[in-house]
């Protein structure tokens, strides 16, 4: 039940810091703002509307209204100078593209666990459900009553296309009703500039020095963990099986205190066009093969887990949209997998012995079952 519950208010922020980070002067207090994005629908007495279709299950919930701190149109007043904005993705199964409204790049000093080591700049950045990024905005260069809004830029959705197709944009089978289709364009919040002041903190050039962990550090390089997301019975799941309390498989035994290489495929073998064509022909053709290729957040539990390479397995236009705004770099729980795609992490698992979960973050898929335990002893 956790997609009802999430959706229902079941989620929030805890903001964690250090010496380090204080150190380093980032803009704090009124100047330090956490922005968490849902995308919700209302009855006609404005309250919360969830229900689902088969088609719904299959492609997670996307509401009609985009919020950003529970508020539509929400507009934040603003000094001249840098803030820093701590952006949460709590939506069920909504991947957002973030860009401003003016073209500029977008700037992450952080991401799902901390600081990077150093700002990286963006066209946008691509945000699915649990995912959070930093972002540094310097206001200083604008002008009193201007403003710039945080946007979602479109992209090319994978939403399920009639006739067994996959295509991007508004409208097919995978259109929800009043729904706003998976990459649309969107305002999600605007910042309005409304005094002007002299004195702003400059964006550091290094942030935290962080540990950039290689094969060389894997405790066993010969071995690699496989999660495949895979469909059964019009069942989404992980290495074949879907989720039960207490169970395990052998390759989901994990020795304590070791370091971990885990590749995460979301290619179907059966399938034979890129993301943005139709699936056709072949054993998973049709209607099974057009619905794996849906992208996955994929969240996994304990430590948090550093990418080691992406390898896309269709080179088309559909990913061209979205292939610039990956971050790959410093500590992450959650990483967007796109159709065809295959995504290999590093993973501690120090200290602590028992079960851990990892599944899809698009909480409908969750829900069906696209959920496992590690056994870490």
């Amino acid at each position: 039940m956790t997609a009802r519950q999430v959706y229902q208010g079941l989620t929030g922020l805890i903001t964690i810091t250090d010496e380090a980070e204080r150190k380093l002067d980032l803009p704090s207090g009124e100047f330090d703002i956490p922005l968490v994005i849902q995308d919700r629908s209302f009855t006609s007495g404005n309250q919360l509307h969830y229900s689902l279709t088969m088609r719904q299950r299959m492609q997670g919930f996307l509401g009609d209204t985009i919020l950003v701190n529970g508020q539509r149109n929400h507009v934040i007043p603003v000094k001249t100078r840098a803030y820093r904005l701590r952006i949460l993705n709590g939506s069920n199964a909504r991947i957002y593209k973030l860009g401003w409204s003016d073209g500029s790049p977008i700037t992450a000093i952080g991401t799902d666990g901390g600081l990077l080591e150093k700002p990286e700049t963006f066209p946008y950045i691509m945000l699915s459900p649990a995912e959070r990024v930093e972002l540094w905005v310097d206001f200083s260069g604008h002008k009193t009553g201007s403003e710039l809004a945080l946007q979602t830029l479109p992209y090319q959705g994978f939403s399920m296309g009639m006739g067994g197709g996959m295509r991007g944009g508004r409208g097919g089978m995978g259109m929800q009703e009043g729904a706003v289709d998976q990459g649309s364009k969107d305002t999600l919040v605007r910042f309005t500039i409304t005094e002007q002041v002299s004195d702003s903190p400059k964006l550091p050039d290094t942030l935290v020095p962080i540990h950039r962990l290689t094969v060389k550090d894997v405790s066993n390089p010969d071995k690699t963990v496989p999660i495949n997301i895979g469909m059964r019975r019009m069942t989404f799941n992980l290495n074949g099986r879907i989720f039960e309390m207490l169970d395990y498989t052998e390759q989901e035994r994990i020795p304590l205190n070791t370091v971990q290489k885990i590749r995460i495929s979301n290619a179907n073998p059966a399938m034979g066009g890129g993301m943005g064509r139709g699936m056709r022909g072949g054993q998973g053709g049709g209607m099974m093969g057009m619905m794996m290729a849906l992208p996955h957040p994929i969240h996994l539990h304990g430590q948090q887990f550093q990418i080691l390479s992406r390898k896309p397995g269709y080179a088309d236009n559909a990913y061209a949209t979205v292939k610039d705004g990956f971050i790959n770099s410093g500590w992450k729980d959650t990483v967007l997998v796109m159709p065809g795609e295959e995504v290999e992490i590093i993973k501690p698992f120090m200290d602590y012995t028992g079960l851990f979960l990892y599944h899809c973050h698009n909480l409908e898929h969750e829900d069906m079952g696209m959920m496992r335990n590690f056994f870490v002893s």
